[in-house]
């Protein structure tokens, strides 16, 4: 399942149910996964624009889809650009490559072993992020990086001072866990042959990088007096092709800047190391050889249900050894997959990249001096730390523990590396398995012009022979093996001093550490004492807590006495804050000055007869005037309009209105029966005021005079016309069209030929009359592009017929005969190999195309017409041979006619002519 998460999810190996923002493999076109060994891991594909998923297609998301070997794998979408078919085309990044935005200021690396390092530079990176990284390798190295990417560290094969330069080993990506191994893949003996699982090939051999003269160049430029290096191989070419190598780490002390420098060798040691450093190119790089890579197209038998008996055997992963055979083009070679593209959503491969066996042994005993230097330093290191920093007596006691680690881990690599050169294990030689061998034996068995070297040891608590190095001539080992001797003489040598450095550090250490248990003692009574004072404290604190407690009870009980002693001049306040009420003897209540009353009013009762004059009245509502009446002599002349009179049970006759004294603006409603005479202006009506119910008239023609165009409507129709030529009408027919004079077609509702009259439906006719067809899209303004053409004249496409101007998608349905027997247009993936196919209802039987290949499916086996075609044409070719003989006459009765004598009987030929093998 191939699926969309948001930008912010974590990429987790173990996610199977989480689908996501979006499921695609319904919509997506053509996706494949390309991994490279050792460089490029992406997933690129195509998906339709109007497809429910195509939202959740943005930069910075994740796709989760199918890969090799790991299963599901993220891929952070980084391109996206749309074509023409409104598809967009998608390339992702696998989620490694968030590392390469990852930045190393500065991180020094020291005699650490490939985990160390590793881990040290996942940890230096500038923002956090989710990987881990694990390595299986036990060399040591070193490494300074500064302001380089995380991504460059850990896989850039040109970054000097990178993983895979210092430390070796090949780089796994399984999502955000990193591991590194010595060789990716293994030798599962899986062959690809004509025949069985290879469809093509294509083979590629490049010369552009073949070196056969180095002239190498060392630190502060160091070169040879003989100036150059020659490969073995140098006659094999038309002349030598020259390059110059640099070995910056080798350094001598003859060479101004080299004199200086720590690691500096003799001039005589120093040009050897060159001389060697430059060989080793053609050995173990293979410069001298031209780069070889088969592309193959092969159908993934580790899938199908004929080979699951030998799934393991037939499976295929990137850096696997594998062997391809072509007997027919001449070709038989075993090589390393060194890139695939595999289809995600068939999980099947669509190409394997085979290439040049990558170099298989390293100078073991050259790393081994490596790691015994760097336990030397790091022993000297941690005696340093260890006499100058007493106080912190655990960081030295690690660093003097990690010096011995690295001591006995230089020792068991050495051991294993070049075991038999101690004299205490056997040597046995040849092509047959030793017999009775003990731990540490070394076999040397020759395999052709090869030397391949094993060790007898044990692993996951099983003794067996397991290879040291699979690719030595005869010349090599014997190099190797005589250097070795010397070389572990020196590692010896640098171990005892770093074994003795340790020690003393060990001592050291030791020391501070009885010092500080001392100090532990002493702290631990001063804790003690303290907590002692601690718990008199706190007896204090409980004695002052209950006088507190005491007092508060004290001032609870006084609170009700307190209210019954007010002073003098806090009478008032008392009262006010007394929830009762206060009688006071009226006698004792004498008011002066100005009095506010809150919230209440005066009585009536309370006020004197005839005690409010006009001084007293300040305004008087006229509703308040109840009885009585206003004397006339109280009216001021012309103080009541027209406004103040309602006049109730009368009439104002026309006698009394002014003539022309009724505006429009006195009239509120008209009653339109009242208007009895004369006509309404056009001008008096408003727009849009008259609608279609207050209309009765045989026909409405709309079009001002002056206009080219009109519509004219009737009770049956509606007709359009520009000017008097009719171009179309609607009625009970249909939607009809014209074009001058001739009718050319109409949508509407019809019956079917030759079906019964309740048969109902819409009707899209053509006339005789018209041309053609067409369903087109605005593409723009003016361009229309054509989607489907009907030309039942062939006057516009040239024949006549229904033609197509874009891809038909049928969606898996079925495409029906007369008989009503159908096939299917299907995507066939059958041994996981997707080609198009048309197959049967069941899919049982299909014909599969390929790109200049046909194949032929019958009950779910693949056959390639190809192939079929060939082998026939052998049948017929070897059957013609047969009656080419069979022609000549054979015997087919022998008789004894006595005296020693016989007489036959015979056919002269079969009558029989040969056959053509042309197949075509």
């Amino acid at each position: 399942m191939i699926t969309t998460h948001p930008a912010n999810a974590v990429p987790k190996t173990d996610v199977t149910t989480d689908n996501g923002l979006a499921v695609l493999d319904a919509q997506i076109i053509n996706p494949v996964v390309t991994e490279e060994l050792g460089g490029a891991f992406c997933l690129e594909f195509d998906y339709p624009l109007t497809a429910r998923g195509a939202s959740s297609l943005r930069v910075g998301n994740l796709v989760r889809c199918p890969a090799p070997v790991f299963g599901g794998q993220f891929f952070r979408i980084h391109h996206l650009q749309t074509n023409e078919h409104h598809q967009v085309h998608v390339t992702a990044q696998h989620v490694f490559y968030d590392l390469a935005a990852n930045l190393l200021m500065d991180t020094n690396l020291v005699g650490e072993d490939a985990n160390g390092a590793l881990r040290r530079v996942l940890a230096g990176a500038q923002f956090k992020h989710p990987f881990t990284a694990t390595s299986n390798l036990s060399a040591r190295a070193s490494a300074r990086l500064v302001r380089v990417s995380v991504a460059s560290v850990l896989m850039d094969p040109d970054l000097d001072n990178g993983i895979v330069n210092r430390w070796g080993g090949e780089l796994i990506r399984n999502n955000t866990h990193l591991s590194l191994v010595a060789r990716r893949g293994s030798d599962n003996g899986v062959q690809i042959r004509a025949g069985k699982n290879l469809l093509s090939m294509t083979a590629s051999v490049d010369y552009s990088t073949v070196v056969t003269r180095i002239v190498p160049v060392g630190f502060d430029g160091l070169m040879l007096p003989e100036k150059w290096v020659d490969s073995r191989k140098l006659g094999q070419y038309p002349h030598p092709r020259i390059a110059v190598v640099k070995f910056d780490h080798i350094k001598s002390t003859a060479t101004p800047n080299g004199a200086s420098a720590e690691d500096a060798l003799p001039p005589k040691q120093a040009e050897a190391a060159l001389r060697r450093a430059a060989k080793e190119q053609f050995t173990l790089r293979r410069i001298d050889e031209p780069t070889r890579t088969w592309s193959v197209n092969l159908v993934d038998l580790a899938i199908t249900k004929e080979y699951a008996h030998l799934r393991a055997l037939e499976t295929v992963a990137i850096g696997d050894v594998v062997t391809v055979k072509d007997l027919d083009a001449g070709v038989d070679v075993s090589a390393r997959v060194v890139a695939y593209q595999y289809n995600p959503l068939t999980e099947g491969y669509l190409q394997v990249t085979l290439g040049s066996f990558a170099p298989k042994i390293t100078n073991q005993a050259t790393r081994a001096m490596a790691v015994a230097g760097n336990a030397m330093g790091a022993a000297l290191d941690a005696s340093a730390q260890a006499g100058a920093v007493t106080t912190v007596a655990g960081n030295a006691m690690a660093r003097a523990d990690q010096a011995f680690s690295s001591v006995s881990g230089l020792s068991g690599r050495v051991d294993e590396a070049l075991v038999a050169a101690n004299g205490k294990n056997r040597n046995h030689y040849g092509t047959d398995t030793p017999k009775d061998p003990q731990p540490g034996d070394v076999w040397f068995k020759t395999n052709g012009e090869k030397q391949e070297i094993w060790i007898y040891k044990q692993v996951n608590n099983r003794y067996d022979w397991y290879p040291i190095s699979t690719d030595l001539t005869w010349e090599e080992a014997k190099w190797r093996l005589d250097n070795a001797e010397v070389v572990v003489s020196q590692v010896k040598g640098v171990a005892d001093e770093a074994a003795k450095s340790g020690s003393e550090a060990k001592a050291r250490v030791r020391q501070v550490a009885r010092e500080t248990k001392l100090a532990t003692v002493k702290a631990q009574e001063a804790v003690d004492k303290a907590a002692e004072n601690a718990q008199h404290l706190e007896d204090y604190q409980v004695v002052v807590g209950s006088l507190i407690q005491g007092a508060r009870s004290s001032i609870t009980q006084l609170s009700d006495a307190v209210n019954l002693r007010v002073e003098k001049e806090k009478v008032i306040n008392q009262i006010n804050i007394s929830t009762e009420g206060i009688l006071i003897d009226g006698a004792k209540v004498h008011i002066t000055g100005q009095t506010t009353i809150d919230q209440a009013v005066i009585t009536g009762a309370m006020i004197k007869d005839a005690s409010i004059d006009n001084a007293k009245i300040a305004s008087l509502d006229a509703g308040k005037i109840r009885t009585g009446y206003l004397d006339a002599g109280r009216i001021r002349a012309g103080s009541i309009t027209s406004e103040k009179l309602t006049i109730r049970n009368g009439f104002i006759t026309s006698a009394m209105i002014k003539d022309a004294a009724i505006t429009s603006a006195k009239i509120a409603s008209l009653d339109a029966g009242k208007i009895t005479t004369g006509t309404l202006s056009a001008s008096r009506i408003a727009a849009r005021t008259i609608t279609a119910d207050k209309l009765a008239t045989n026909a409405i023609q709309v079009g001002l005079s002056g206009w080219s165009s009109s519509i004219r409507i009737s009770p049956t129709e509606i007709r359009w016309y520009n000017g008097n030529t009719l171009t179309g009408k609607v009625s009970s027919m249909g939607l009809q069209f014209y074009y001058g004079t001739k009718f050319i077609g109409q949508i509407g509702e019809a019956g079917f030929k030759n079906k019964p009259e309740s048969v109902k439906g819409l009707n899209t006719m053509l006339s005789k009359d018209a041309s053609y067809a067409a369903w087109t899209y605005g593409a723009g303004s003016d361009d229309h592009f054509v989607l489907l053409t009907l030309d039942p004249k062939g006057s516009v496409m040239g024949a006549r017929g229904l033609h197509l101007g874009v891809d038909l998608h049928l969606g898996g349905n079925k495409v029906m005969t007369t008989g009503k027997r159908g096939i299917k247009l299907l995507d066939s993936t059958v041994n996981r190999t997707m080609l198009p196919a048309w197959c049967s209802e069941n899919t049982h039987s299909q014909v599969a195309f390929s790109n200049g290949a046909l194949f032929l499916v019958t009950d779910n086996n693949l056959y390639s017409v190809t192939q079929i075609t060939k082998r026939l044409s052998e049948v017929i070719m070897r059957v013609n041979h047969l009656i080419t003989y069979l022609n000549k006459g054979w015997v087919q009765e022998v008789h004894d006619i006595g005296g020693g004598r016989v007489s036959w009987s015979s056919y002269k030929n079969t009558g029989l002519s040969t056959m053509s093998t042309n197949l075509s």
